[in-house]
């Protein structure tokens, strides 16, 4: 919330005259010509029931519908899943969604287990709502369990028209779309429920079939997914699956030594390969182990044959331009050590940076919370490099959970290195752990959530290093090029001469996430914790964060297509940070938190805050009358103060910010005279935004 200053009269006595004179009267009555204020509907009850039995609760809203409740313990028990069973037994209607149907995708403990994440997505009927987000936060110490967060993004309640159209004939009017027309091969269409928008007021999903085509030839590959309307069979929405970054020049990465791309000034040397699949050539589905995090192995092969690939638990890399490349090695157990790329070039170079840097995203989540190994090792991933064209990288693909690496060429390097693999393999991560809900408007979040894996992985805020260009140069820095969240520069200059476009971009945009999190981690590391704790601490908070957020819908009301980050996720890293489930009194690390938000332009006040207060009820008796009046002059001119519970809008019966004696007059000229009433919360009392400061 933003503070608005009081507006108290110059001088105390000369304002007693006048209301001990005739002024009193003629205020009253100037004031009878004001307007009503038009409330907004309140929230449902099951929202106000949670607050109020909740004494400090604080709860984010969008209209009538609550999005997010924090800052205060909820639901205790003895382990999580009997709080979360709680929560939803008294609450389940606390987001403003009658009936709503959810199904748990996953619980993910968070680092030694003090915090759990339960992720939901929303159903109608049984039918998935694309882009919908439900995330519990569970903590749990010595006391036991208690909800923490809850933060939702949800379509309304309503059924959407019924499917009258054959899904054949849905994939045939996706098959007969100009950007259909050039696609080889087809997925079967599915029913869904697609929400188009980031806001929930807006949000109604429309029943569609989807399908998704793609064709891989040279000389540039395309991915779309259709959505068409199963109700009126037209075509609702068309969603580019591929990442095309060469359009803003960001394409960059390596695996190989330094933070420059393969070459004369850096070359291969070797590197353990972990997680990787060694299996007895010829045997059963179970004859093979993975190599440790030393690239070491053991396995009972009876002098057998093995086989050696870039495959593992979590992903296998494929080459595009050279598939005769031999991926597999062969040798007895009698000489059981394996060496890749033993005479590198750039294709073969290629193929095992792909493979370890690809490994090391996935161990960056995996070290703190490994109980997500489960979720990657469902999700095998092919990572394909030496992909037709240049100058720009493929990002992951819905369905295909394919990602693409450019090889050289048009004056860029061989986009499979460190950053540029780690960007777009933490695009298929963002997507598969459902870190971005809301489609296609929300590529600044997606893309600078992307540079921060970069970022905090390999501890350098330099993307695409010396990728192409002139020497030393870079795509985007946003230690150097810091984006604030009041003052998106829509046509500032590129970020450097080397970057390709307009700053008016998603990868401009993305500075903001990824600035927030480098200067987190610079915060965390300048404090008590220091360099190795506190970076440490950094990648532990974003990790864990990936997990609770539900992006940029988790504060609605803001365009999607500029904002990277939203001041409500300091409230959720804040969560994420706290040691006693209680925000009120401080979460250990707040002050770097918030300072590193704060560089940026985002502090808690820009949390709209709501509470539960009813308006013009001034002497917290729970009813509105002249008493109220006489209390408010009282705290104006007579040294009182707003008796608890706050908050101080309470006394602003005119919503205008400012609590003077407009306000008392406003009240009495309700009461007496027929003016209009006070504005919402009234006549009852409801959880809304504050934002009045106490005299």
């Amino acid at each position: 919330m933003r503070t608005t200053l009081l507006a108290i009269p110059d001088h105390p006595r000369r304002a007693a005259r006048l209301l001990s004179s005739g002024f009193w009267l003629y205020l009253v009555g100037a004031l009878a010509q004001a307007q009503g204020f038009q409330a907004p509907p309140p929230l449902s009850d099951a929202a106000r029931h949670l607050v109020e039995t909740t004494p400090g609760l604080q709860v984010l809203a969008a209209g009538d519908r609550a999005v997010a409740f924090f800052g205060k313990p909820m639901a205790r028990a003895g382990d999580p899943e009997t709080s979360v069973q709680l929560w939803w037994a008294a609450n389940a209607a606390a987001f403003g969604v009658e009936g709503l149907e959810t199904r748990e995708l996953r619980r993910t403990d968070l680092g030694l287990g003090e915090f759990s994440v339960f992720a939901y997505e929303q159903l109608i009927d049984g039918v998935p709502v694309e882009n919908s987000a439900v995330r519990l936060l569970v903590r749990t110490d010595a006391g036991g369990s208690c909800v923490t967060l809850a933060t939702a993004h949800l379509a309304p309640a309503g059924r959407p028209a019924p499917a009258r159209l054959d899904r054949a004939v849905a994939r045939a009017v996706a098959r007969a779309a100009p950007r259909g027309q050039r696609l080889e091969k087809w997925t079967e269409a599915r029913e869904v429920l697609l929400m188009r928008s980031f806001d929930p007021r807006f949000a109604q999903p429309v029943r569609c079939f989807k399908t998704q085509g793609w064709n891989l030839s040279a000389p540039e590959m395309e991915s779309y997914s259709f959505y068409v309307d199963a109700t009126t069979g037209a075509l609702v929405h068309v969603q580019d699956e591929i990442d095309h970054l060469g359009t803003d020049g960001s394409v960059t990465g390596f695996s190989t030594p330094s933070d420059t791309p393969d070459g004369p000034l850096n070359p291969p040397v070797s590197t353990a390969l972990a997680h990787l699949e060694i299996r007895i050539a010829g045997g059963g589905s179970r004859d093979f182990v993975y190599t440790d995090a030393n690239g070491d192995y053991s396995i009972d092969a009876a002098g057998q044959n093995l086989v050696a690939s870039l495959t593992g638990p979590y992903l296998t890399v494929e080459d595009h331009a050279n598939p005769s490349v031999v991926l597999s090695l062969r040798q007895r157990p009698t000489s059981p050590d394996f060496v890749f790329n033993p005479t590198p070039d750039e294709a073969t170079t290629a193929q095992v940076n792909a493979f370890v840097v690809a490994n090391k995203v996935v161990d960056f989540y995996l070290q703190h919370h490994p109980s997500l190994e489960a979720t990657f090792a469902a999700n095998n991933v092919l990572v394909q490099v030496n992909s037709p064209g240049v100058c720009h990288n493929l990002g992951g693909q819905d369905g295909l959970e394919r990602v693409y690496l450019y090889g050289s060429g048009g004056g860029c390097a061989n986009a499979a290195y460190s950053s540029a693999i780690t960007h777009e393999f933490s695009h298929y991560v963002h997507d598969l752990l459902g870190i971005w809900p809301g489609g296609s408007g929300g590529i600044a979040f997606a893309e600078g959530y992307a540079d921060c894996v970069s970022f905090l992985l390999f501890d350098s805020p330099f993307m695409a290093h010396d990728m192409s260009c002139t020497p030393d140069d870079y795509t985007r820095n946003p230690e150097l090029h810091p984006v604030d969240f009041d003052n998106l520069q829509w046509n500032a200059p590129p970020t450097t001469t080397c970057a390709v476009g307009s700053s008016a971009s998603p990868h401009y945009w993305g500075q903001l996430l990824s600035g927030v999190w480098w200067d987190t981690k610079l915060a965390l590391q300048a404090g008590p914790l220091g360099p190795v704790a506190g970076r440490d601490r950094s990648i532990y908070l974003f990790t864990a964060w990936s997990l609770v957020t539900t992006g940029i819908s988790s504060q609605p009301g803001l365009n999607p297509q500029s904002y990277a980050m939203v001041p409500f996720n300091l409230i959720e890293v804040l969560s994420l940070d706290d040691d006693n489930g209680d925000l009120s009194d401080g979460t250990p690390n707040q002050s770097s938190i918030e300072a590193a938000f704060g560089a940026h332009g985002m502090t808690p006040d820009d949390v709209p805050n709501h509470a539960v207060y009813l308006r013009g009820e001034v002497n917290g008796d729970g009813r509105v009358d002249i008493s109220d009046a006489v209390v408010l002059l009282n705290i104006l001119f007579g040294g009182g103060s707003v008796p608890a519970p706050t908050p101080c809008d309470r006394a602003d019966t005119n919503s205008d910010g400012v609590v003077n004696i407009a306000d008392a007059t406003y009240l009495l000229n309700h009461l007496f005279s027929g003016g209009p009433p006070p504005a919402y919360p009234y006549p009852e009392a409801a959880p809304y935004v504050t934002t009045s400061a106490c005299p």
